[in-house]
């Protein structure tokens, strides 16, 4: 059997995992750049939806990996597929409380703090 073969899920899984996790470190770093003020840092409206969908295909494939990673008996891959799935639910997890507190939040959000 290919060496490779059962690792393409975890690979699948990290190309859309690291999108989100660099895209959160990018606007945690524009936060911090602008003063650290709340309500500043705006996004596009559908930029959550979009980033937990994301998210979500990464978390699909390292679920569907994790499976056949037990099925096989391969306790390191399973790790490995546990470890890639924690980080990902814990950038979903940052992003989401990142915008309960107003660190990042959407541009109407932004013009709705403008106005009051």
């Amino acid at each position: 059997m290919n060496k490779t073969k059962p690792y393409l899920l975890l690979l699948a899984g990290a190309v859309p995992a690291i999108f989100c996790l660099t895209e959160f470190a990018h606007r945690l770093h524009l936060y911090r750049k602008f003063g650290s003020r709340p309500f500043l840092n705006h996004v596009a409206d559908g930029y959550f939806g979009w980033m937990y969908a994301i998210a979500g295909a990464a978390l699909v494939a390292f679920a569907v990996g994790l499976a056949l990673a037990i099925r096989r008996k391969a306790v390191g891959l399973a790790i490995a597929y546990v470890g890639a799935a924690a980080l990902t639910i814990g950038c979903a997890v940052a992003l989401y409380l990142a915008h309960d507190r107003g660190i990042l939040v959407t541009y109407s959000e932004f013009i709705q703090r403008l106005g009051s």
